[in-house]
């Protein structure tokens, strides 16, 4: 239910960093393609 866009609030700086740190060091997660149905 959060509807502030903190992106560029300079206060959420070092949280900001944090999160894309951990996004950053996850592994490449693979995940296999679905198999094509129908038409799409």
């Amino acid at each position: 239910m959060e509807m502030d866009n903190r992106f560029d609030d300079h206060g959420a700086k070092v949280v900001r960093r944090e999160l894309e740190d951990m996004i950053a060091s996850r592994p490449r997660d693979q995940i296999a393609p679905l198999p094509q149905i129908g038409m799409a």
